[in-house]
């Protein structure tokens, strides 16, 4: 019995292509052919993969083998703690990720990666940078000693 191929980013199963220029370390290169069917799943996987984007939802190879329902969980978006049908949970991350759940949208999944990533120098998380700084701000304003 054949395995059944389907789109890497959508799940259809018609009207496929394998294309032969994808990065290597793509976990598929069979999407829907954009030339007959218009959809352009290989441009919104390259968007995920490449900017962390999870703009046009996450792709269906990275979506595990449950049955993938908003509404069934209650989610909370790992980077700016929205919670709401908008947040969707990401399978097949990286071992140094410790949430795999952000909203759907080009931000939140790149910030959180940004963040947890050891090759990136930014350790603040991007929803607490603005009071952070804020903290820091007044502590170094709160501490200085005027000599004069």
């Amino acid at each position: 019995m054949s395995e059944i191929v389907t789109c890497g980013f959508c799940g259809n199963r018609d009207h496929l292509h394998s294309y032969t220029s994808v990065s290597k370390y793509w976990s598929t290169n069979v999407f829907c052919d954009i030339v007959n069917t218009g959809r352009k799943c290989v441009w919104f996987y390259d968007n995920f993969y490449h900017h962390k984007s999870l703009f046009h939802g996450v792709p269906f190879i990275h979506r595990g083998s449950k049955v993938y329902e908003f509404d069934l969980i209650h989610l909370t978006c790992a980077t700016c703690s929205a919670s709401n049908h908008k947040v969707a949970q990401v399978f097949d991350l990286p071992s140094y990720y410790k949430n795999n759940t952000f909203c759907q949208n080009s931000d939140c999944y790149k910030q959180y990666d940004m963040y947890v990533n050891p090759k990136y120098k930014i350790k603040i998380p991007y929803a607490l940078r603005p009071a952070t700084i804020s903290a820091i701000t007044e502590a170094s304003i709160g501490n200085h000693i005027d000599i004069y």
